[in-house]
């Protein structure tokens, strides 16, 4: 059987809810190694989906890929919060650079994992944990890709995209959506062979983050640096005006400040 075999599902309001029932409820097992009769859910309408910072995400039929992945490899949050964002944006991009190779110069990540073609955003990743009932933990990666044209509201307009529009044309989400799946494990394992070396390297490859200008927070004043990549530790690299140089843990109170 094809281990990255999805559950298929017509219309739900979150892949993310269906797949946390699944592990709570015992239906996916949540032991490292065990098998699992699915390596996801996948829906081809989502019409109660978050994005990152509690945004609503949803998707008309067809119009982007809608799917939440169990992580099933020990790499347990919030340990390995930074490694499994980091790895989940790669897993990604290499799934497309892979299905599009004539395309590989216009995929590239936004720290830590918003996917990006041509510049613009095109899709990101929600990460969340599930527990078992036996009390194991799993992770759900929740990834959501715009596939063909659409309206964007008017605060994405000039920043949002769709792989349609960049000429990336998916004919089959359920065949993305696979690729994605064996590009998460394929990531997964060369982590826990080469740790967050191999891993950083990997993500500096789709680096599209430097150059751009971030607003955070520091000493609970706000402050505006530019991007100077990642640190050996996967951690943002932001130049202050005074020239230091900080090195930013998350990304919950970053945002992306205007030239």
């Amino acid at each position: 059987m094809n281990r990255h075999r999805l559950e298929i599902l017509e219309s739900v309001p979150s892949t993310m809810a269906v797949a946390r029932l699944r592990i709570q409820s015992g239906q996916v097992a949540a032991n490292v190694g065990l098998p699992a009769p699915y390596s996801g859910v996948l829906a081809l309408e989502q019409t109660e989906g978050r994005g990152q910072r509690g945004r609503a995400w949803t998707s008309r039929r067809g119009a982007s890929l809608c799917a939440t992945f169990y992580f099933r490899y020990g790499l347990d949050l919030p340990a390995q919060s930074r490694a499994v964002s980091l790895l989940a944006g790669v897993a990604v991009a290499k799934a497309l650079t892979e299905m599009f190779p004539a395309h590989s110069a216009d995929i590239g990540l936004k720290w830590p994992n918003d996917l990006l073609v041509d510049g613009r955003k095109a899709g990101g990743i929600l990460i969340e944990t599930a527990h078992s009932p036996d009390g194991q933990t799993v992770l759900l990666i929740g990834i959501g890709i715009n596939l063909s044209n659409g309206a964007f509201p008017p605060e994405l307009a000039n920043s949002a995209t769709t792989l349609s529009s960049a000429g990336l044309i998916v004919s089959d989400v359920a065949s993305l959506a696979e690729q994605v799946a064996a590009s998460l494990a394929r990531q997964a394992e060369l982590f826990l062979q080469k740790g967050m070396p191999g891993l950083v390297n990997s993500w500096r490859e789709f680096d599209r983050t430097v150059g751009r200008r971030f607003e955070t927070q520091l000493q609970e004043e706000s402050v505006t640096g530019i991007a100077e990549g990642i640190d050996d530790d996967g951690q943002l690299l932001l130049r202050l005006p005074d020239n230091t140089l900080l090195h930013v843990l998350t990304a919950s109170s970053l945002r992306e400040a205007a030239h």
